[in-house]
């Protein structure tokens, strides 16, 4: 199967079929961080944001909320320098050049809340574990966890169909999962607060939304 050129992408302008979708992806995300920040007691949040290089979020998260800092784990060189870039609402944010499936080698630090948008359906098998893991990894003690990703509903088949035909489709390593797939995992990991379908979305997808009921390595020293 063709991998998912991230470069090519990183590289392109936003179409207006993305800025179109983002939109609806957006408002879930800030309804989970407004859930988050109502029990952090006040506190400026501190957010991390898994495959962040895409940079949709950010802005208008930080614009919004008391974030004191919001960092992104990505393997991707063109995208970590463009977050670096950018200019952010928020006492700190940086990227992490970071391999996901690196057991070896783990960037330090938790946070508040962690997420993912359209990240663990490009892994296979035991892969996807260890993805889903690493939110787990970085997240607080009662920290919040939302991982988003496609889910193969007969609307996400027909608009994916329609974008290979037509030559728009570029995440060609993508694997639509069930929450079926990797609700047994979910259930190991955490505290599910909530588990839907995004409807609004063409390319519809599954939200999941945990509290982090395990303490990390960096709470427990």
């Amino acid at each position: 199967m063709k991998a998912t050129d991230w470069t090519t992408y990183y590289g392109k302008k936003r179409s207006w079929f993305s800025k179109f979708t983002q939109q609806y992806t957006q408002r879930e995300i800030e309804n989970a961080i407004q859930k988050c920040a109502a029990q952090n007691g006040g506190e400026p949040i501190e957010i991390l944001e898994l495959g962040g290089g895409n940079r949709c979020f950010a802005e208008q998260i930080c614009l919004k909320f008391n974030v004191k800092t919001y960092n992104i784990i990505d393997n991707n060189e063109l995208a970590a320098k463009l977050f670096d870039a950018m200019e952010l609402n928020a006492e700190e944010h940086k990227s992490i050049l970071y391999d996901l499936l690196d057991r070896d080698s783990q960037p330090t630090g938790t946070y508040d809340f962690v997420f993912s948008v359209g990240l663990i359906e490009h892994f296979r098998g035991a892969d996807i574990n260890t993805v889903i893991d690493q939110h787990y990894l970085h997240c607080k003690e009662n920290g919040c966890v939302m991982i988003t990703f496609p889910t193969p509903t007969g609307k996400y088949q027909i608009t994916r169909k329609f974008m290979e035909l037509v030559g728009m489709w570029q995440f060609h390593d993508e694997m639509p999962l069930k929450w079926s797939d990797v609700a047994g995992h979910f259930l190991k990991c955490g505290t599910v607060l909530a588990h839907y379908i995004n409807w609004k979305l063409p390319l519809t997808q599954m939200v999941v939304i945990n509290r982090n009921s395990k303490k990390t390595q960096t709470d427990n020293a």
